[in-house]
């Protein structure tokens, strides 16, 4: 009884990050949209309050041993940051609905890298996963573009693909640091060091992130996405971690896409097409059938 109330709290803790993690999508493509924010500064935003919160919450007397902090500095400038700023550049051209089903793909996409890096013997688990992800990822990006919109949003949708396969690439390398530090240490050392190549952009190009923030309702909406959706999310991630398995944890992530369909309609900034949820659940399965480990 103790044990099913133990996995229960996991997937209630890994069902509510997904959550607010795709309640934050349509609020940054109003942000977006509204002129309150551009890519740029949003992205920067983000990054640097992320980094905030976990450089305020205690995290013990680790020391990061010099390979880990080198595995952080790529995590972060040259992960971490690129898939921040590609997804707020693929939400503004496209929309959120699509953008988080698209995100939805990166546990398929994640199966594909543990199969790799794990060197599994059964070439038919890797060709399995590898259609299967394939199929999501044509469906998001061309299907959504043709049924609903024109030629620039099938690009927002591809460059949201990038982000998507970029954050991927990101949590498959980071599997092995909670092992030897916690989430604290390890999320506030890389996305201090996302901020850097935002920062030598900034200087280099000249290109100052600027916000417009009229009324209280905009201010809000910048703290949910700049703090809360990223190191909320962040954090009941890594607790969930410490109670189900990673698979687990993927299946409840398919709650973020559902979160950000009905937040999208209900503020107009989406219409709703039969196809919508159809896709998650194809998505879905297709994640499903690439884990089975028995044909």
């Amino acid at each position: 009884m103790q044990y099913s109330k133990y996995i229960a709290i996991g997937c209630l803790l890994a069902t509510a990050g997904a959550v607010v993690s795709g309640l934050g999508t349509p609020i940054a493509k109003a942000l977006l949209t509204d002129g309150s924010a551009s890519p740029l500064s949003l992205t920067i935003l983000r990054i640097a309050g992320t980094a905030l919160v976990f450089w305020a919450l205690p995290s013990g007397r680790q020391h990061v041993k010099l390979r880990h902090l080198g595995l952080m500095l790529l995590i972060g400038s040259l992960g971490i940051a690129p898939q921040m700023f590609l997804f707020n550049y693929g939400l503004h051209l496209s929309f959120p609905i699509e953008v988080s089903i698209i995100n939805s793909c990166s546990a398929l996409w994640v199966v594909i890298l543990g199969t790799i890096t794990r060197q599994i013997a059964r070439a038919r688990y890797l060709r399995r996963s590898t259609v299967f992800t394939a199929l999501g990822m044509i469906i998001t990006i061309f299907f959504f573009g043709e049924e609903k919109h024109n030629l620039s949003h099938i690009s927002g949708n591809g460059i949201a693909m990038v982000s998507m396969l970029i954050g991927g690439l990101c949590t498959a390398t980071t599997t092995r640091l909670p092992k030897h530090y916690n989430a604290a240490t390890i999320y506030k050392w890389i996305y201090t060091f996302a901020l850097v190549p935002e920062v030598i952009y900034c200087l280099a190009s000249g290109d100052t992130p600027t916000l417009h923030i009229i009324g209280i309702e905009p201010a809000m909406e910048i703290i949910y996405v700049c703090i809360i959706t990223g190191a909320a999310s962040i954090i009941l991630h890594s607790q969930a971690q410490r109670r189900i398995s990673t698979k687990a944890i993927d299946i409840c992530s398919f709650a973020q896409p559902f979160a950000s369909m009905i937040v999208a309609y209900n503020i107009g900034f989406d219409t709703l097409t039969w196809f919508d949820p159809i896709a998650i659940v194809i998505i879905f399965i297709s994640y499903l059938i690439a884990t089975v480990k028995r044909v």
